[in-house]
């Protein structure tokens, strides 16, 4: 069973600093361990996948990826996206083309997480 965990940037803070935990409501984290709610801006909420990449670290939905084929080492630049009930990549090569997240893990490809949307935006341009 997978955790049902959280991410979102706090709210007003003039520190960008991401915090993780349960979702209260759609402005609030329970951050684990803490006592109350962490306010937080509600377009930067994002799901955790289930899933760790290359280096162990958790792949959360508005991530973006580096995918490697280990067949004939093609990568692609990748936003994970929460849609039609599955974390699927949004492969920018491709325009709107959506593959299901697992597909990359289950043809063996190395994936890691190179940042987010909303702090990196830019990598997703050197993807294109």
């Amino acid at each position: 069973m997978r955790d049902i965990k959280f991410r979102g940037k706090i709210k007003n803070s003039k520190v960008n600093k991401w915090v993780y935990g349960y979702l209260v409501d759609e402005c609030h984290i329970n951050e684990k361990n803490q006592l109350g709610y962490t306010p937080i801006r509600k377009e930067t909420i994002g799901q955790y996948a289930g899933l760790k990449d290359k280096n162990g670290k958790e792949i959360y939905e508005e991530d973006i990826i580096k995918i490697k084929h280990k067949f004939d080492n093609t990568e692609y630049i990748c936003e994970i996206i929460y849609i039609d009930g599955a974390f699927r990549t949004k492969k920018f090569i491709f325009g709107s083309y959506y593959d299901c997240l697992y597909y990359w893990y289950a043809n063996d490809c190395e994936i890691e997480v190179i940042g987010n949307i909303y702090d990196n935006p830019e990598l997703l341009e050197e993807g294109e």
